[in-house]
């Protein structure tokens, strides 16, 4: 039978390599972003406007020793890709 707790979810989850999460300084984003960096991956949380957010997700990283960069960019414009 399944266990009914979420830490039982990623009990034994480890990731390598680098993660670009789109929207990953809030919400649902954010909670991938900090789960992916526990798990052992380099995030790379993008974000276009809230950098409220985008700080606390900083300054969570920073508390718990996380891989996590910030990128500032709207990725629905070819400039914004470059």
């Amino acid at each position: 039978m399944a266990e009914s707790s979420t830490e039982s979810l990623v009990t034994g989850f480890s990731l390598s390599g680098v993660f670009l999460i789109t929207g990953g300084t809030r919400g649902i984003g954010c909670a991938i972003s900090v789960e992916f960096a526990r798990a052992g991956a380099h995030v790379i949380a993008n974000y276009l406007r809230n950098e409220k957010t985008a700080g606390e997700l900083k300054a969570l990283a920073e508390a718990e020793n996380l891989n996590v960069d910030l990128c500032r960019a709207d990725l629905t414009t070819p400039d914004g890709l470059q």
